[in-house]
């Protein structure tokens, strides 16, 4: 998604010829100025629209600035970089509503063969970055543990004896197996059946630490496709700022370009 900002300059008649290179150059200035500050209110949209946005988020918008050349700007979202998402495709659904593309952990997941076609929301046992999200070093201990990483990331699945480390299995005083840290272990929903028993969870990525693993936790609970109401005001923002600021824009600039001229 992206706003375009482009003057009709061109279409003006040819008067003025002594000024006309200083009206091209105003004309960009203000493009680009009024560009920036879109940008900065749709910045500070996102922090009343969002709760707790994240830096990566706040930082997505970029202006691609007009030139005396061609005198349009853009104020759009940058592409993903390294291994982050691209923020039009996670924050499509907050502009146009509707669904949302699924993340890497759930297609992970999908490809393991561990969970069918399904979304994954927060469970009461996730640990929650303060952006309100599950920490990524726990949805990587996840995906590791249960051996979800694809070809390229194998070597991040947990080996046999990676497991046991983590699950810190033993005995208590009376005997009774005991797990001392943390084993996950996914549910295909009640009255599904996993080995020879009968599955009394939620569909979802649960953990189960204590004597016995009695001690049960949804990290991830399986959904279908979420749907989303549109929140963010991308577009209305960009005109109303668009409508208040370019023509004063302009003024200021062709004014400073002209000033110069005349002191050449």
């Amino acid at each position: 998604m992206n706003i375009k900002f482009t003057s009709e300059l061109a279409t003006l008649p040819r008067l003025y010829i002594d000024v006309e290179r200083q009206m091209i150059f105003a004309t960009s200035v203000a493009l680009n100025k009024t560009a920036g500050l879109v940008r900065d209110a749709l910045v500070s949209s996102m922090t009343t629209t969002f709760d707790r946005p994240t830096p990566y988020t706040l930082k997505a918008l970029r202006v691609r600035p007009a030139r005396k050349e061609s005198l349009t700007a853009y104020v759009d979202f940058k592409d993903a970089t390294g291994k982050g998402v691209s923020a039009d495709r996670y924050l499509g659904p907050q502009v146009y509503g509707g669904g949302r593309s699924k993340k890497r952990s759930e297609r992970a997941l999908e490809r393991s063969g561990m969970s069918a076609s399904q979304y994954m929301m927060p469970g009461a046992g996730a640990d929650m970055d303060s952006y309100g999200n599950v920490s990524r070093g726990q949805v990587v201990r996840v995906l590791s543990y249960l051996q979800a990483f694809g070809e390229q990331g194998y070597r991040a699945n947990a080996t046999a004896r990676s497991m046991a480390r983590t699950a810190k299995v033993g005995r208590s005083k009376e005997g009774f197996k005991k797990i001392g840290g943390v084993q996950y272990f996914i549910s295909r929903g009640k009255g599904t059946s996993s080995g020879n028993r009968e599955q009394h969870l939620r569909a979802g990525v649960w953990s189960k630490t204590g004597t016995h693993g009695v001690d049960v936790k949804p990290i991830f609970v399986f959904t279908e496709a979420p749907a989303y109401v549109p929140l963010l005001e991308f577009y209305e923002t960009a005109d109303e700022m668009f409508g208040e600021s370019f023509d004063a824009e302009y003024a200021t600039a062709l004014d400073a370009a002209i000033n110069t001229a005349r002191k050449a």
